[in-house]
């Protein structure tokens, strides 16, 4: 009797460390992409020392198979076996039909619109191939966003790589760097980052990728404008030149009265901010650009470039010979003055140039700017963005402000708009000859 029993513990005791055996294998082939000799070793003896001990207590499994409690336990374990055939099926679904949902208010784990459409609108087969080191919080931040940019396109696949278990893919792409590296790549074209790998990054990537254009933006100059090499005062305009310039813009300067005529690759004319008045001749030109098909950014601070400002009214837009003041503390910046406005959401209109906007807006001395007829025809123009009720657009310098009635635009103010040429003919192009002496 007592070799029994120290045989049917010592049988249990195999059935055990089996059974641990077994787990431990299982757990390590759910999560390591390759599987090791020496654990592949371990879940065979354990599988072996499980049947050997299920062999020798044979008997006593049988008679307890026969009883009513076993009965019983049959019936748990068969409900327990309906519940985790539900889990998995629930967990093969959810892995087969994959989706982010985020839940967050301010929707900060969510892909920008912008990165949306650039994903979506992807025409070409798209490889992104990662090389980080195992568990370096980068690789796996990276890994989060690229899962939500394949649930978008169907073109876009991503491998994960580790570098040194992969030597050969690793010396395929020319990885040296230890601390990341993605590239990306779309037929004999690639792209790659070894410092950003934020979604920001990613898109331009993608965009200098699969772009087959160049695109340029024209800055002018000879007018005192802010210079787009500027990135160091307050009102450069270097950082957007930086953000231009990742995602395939080539930027570049033009002075009209210098060369004559604003280059045809200019797909967008930029005035930023002149201090002194364009010549007829000039104005001319933009308008010769605009009526080829060309686009124009005219950026303008109240009583500057009077001859500028009427010459827009060829586009049907009323840039006001005022400042906008705003007396409404929500648009207001703290510590500024009535002249610094912010822009939120509600302030703008709905229009592709102002629905990526997701942030707030600040505007500094702004005028307003406005529809001049609207029965003109041949050019469509949308006011995009208007100040709060609160504010008030003032004609008068020379003394404390102060609404005028029949005089001051009372608030909401229009602060842009944009104009649609539907007929180019309407725009009426004169002579771009310079004259000397002209204004």
């Amino acid at each position: 009797m007592a070799v029994r029993i120290s045989m049917q513990r010592f049988t249990w005791i195999l059935g055990g460390i089996g059974l641990l055996a077994v787990l431990a294998f299982g757990a390590h082939a759910a999560t390591a992409d390759v599987w090791m000799v020496q654990w592949e070793v371990a879940g065979g003896v354990g599988a072996a020392l499980l049947f050997v001990s299920l062999w020798f207590d044979r008997e006593s499994i049988r008679r307890y198979l026969q009883s009513r409690g076993a009965q019983y336990s049959a019936m748990a374990w068969a409900l327990i076996a309906v519940a985790v055939g539900v889990a998995v099926a629930a967990n093969m679904l959810a892995d087969r039909y994959d989706h982010r949902v985020d839940m967050t208010a301010s929707q900060r784990h969510a892909l920008s619109p912008q990165t949306v459409q650039v994903i979506s609108s992807l025409d070409v087969p798209v490889e992104i191939h990662a090389f980080f080191l195992p568990g370096v919080l980068e690789g796996q931040t990276l890994r989060s966003l690229l899962d939500g940019f394949s649930e978008h396109s169907a073109q876009l696949s991503v491998a994960f790589h580790d570098p040194l278990t992969e030597p050969l893919v690793a010396r395929e792409f020319d990885i040296s760097s230890e601390f990341g590296t993605v590239v990306l790549r779309a037929g004999d074209d690639t792209q790659r980052l070894e410092s950003r790998f934020d979604e920001e990054s990613l898109v331009n990537a993608l965009i200098r990728l699969t772009s087959g254009a160049d695109h340029v933006v024209c800055f002018t100059e000879g007018h005192e404008e802010i210079d787009p090499d500027d990135d160091t005062s307050a009102v450069g305009m270097g950082a957007a030149v930086v953000k231009l310039e990742g995602q395939n813009y080539t930027v570049r300067k033009v002075f009209p009265a210098r060369d004559g005529s604003i280059p045809e690759a200019c797909e967008v004319v930029v005035v930023a901010d002149p201090q002194v008045d364009w010549l007829p001749a000039e104005r001319e030109m933009l308008a010769t650009h605009v009526a080829r098909g060309g686009s124009a950014l005219v950026l303008l601070e109240p009583t500057r470039t009077p001859g500028l400002v009427a010459d827009l009214g060829r586009y049907n837009i009323l840039m006001g010979d005022d400042l906008i003041l705003e007396q409404n503390p929500s648009y207001q910046l703290v510590g500024g003055d009535a002249s610094y406005i912010v822009l939120s959401g509600e302030s703008f209109d709905f229009h592709p140039i102002t629905n990526p906007i997701r942030g707030a807006v600040l505007m500094r001395v702004a005028r307003s700017v406005a529809r001049l007829d609207p029965e003109m025809v041949g050019v469509q123009v949308q006011e995009v963005a208007k100040t709060s009720a609160f504010a008030w657009a003032e004609t008068e310098y020379d003394q404390a402000p102060e609404v005028t009635p029949g005089r001051d635009r009372l608030g909401p103010v229009p602060v842009m708009a944009v104009a649609e040429i539907t007929d180019p003919s309407i725009i009426g192009v004169g002579s771009t000859r310079v004259t000397v002496g002209a204004e």
